[in-house]
């Protein structure tokens, strides 16, 4: 599995791009994709995913995770997944509101992306309920807990 992590803002008290790498073939793993998958992180600000958030889905505010899945015609190759972008302001902001590390937040909004990649999506209430019961199994897999921290249990 291939994972590239670019990142166009500091993260040092978030996590390190080692764990990112390290945790998202591990999310890719619990996932089931094939094992030469591919994917690229992109960890930015606010000001980056508002821009990205308004010109690809027409929503003109920031947002804490957007998903791109790799569309490159009819058949695109299975293991090409995609982008993920995650706006560190984003994580830092919902951990304190959520009451737990900013390494928690990114971690679940890592595998909430990755599992849209994947072609999970929370668009009626069964497929929330699926895809919020898998991102919840693999995060804790990740932290290694039996419960999820405050505000994601």
């Amino acid at each position: 599995m291939h994972v590239d992590v670019a990142c166009h803002v500091t993260m040092d008290d978030v996590i390190s791009i080692q764990e990112v790498e390290r945790s998202a073939r591990a999310i890719l793993r619990r996932a089931g994709a094939h094992s030469a998958a591919e994917l690229s992180i992109l960890v930015t600000g606010d000001a980056e995913i508002h821009r990205l958030n308004r010109d690809y889905r027409g929503v003109d505010r920031p947002t804490d995770v957007l998903a791109f899945p790799m569309s490159g015609g009819e058949h695109p190759p299975h293991h090409l997944l995609g982008d993920v972008v995650i706006s560190v302001d984003a994580v830092k902001n919902q951990a304190r509101q959520r009451g737990h590390s900013s390494r928690h937040e990114f971690l679940f909004l890592l595998v909430h992306g990755i599992l849209h990649l994947m072609g999970h999506d929370h668009q009626t209430s069964e497929q929330a309920a699926e895809m919020e019961m898998l991102a919840k199994r693999i995060w804790q897999h990740l932290l290694g807990l039996e419960g999820g921290p405050a505000g994601r249990s």
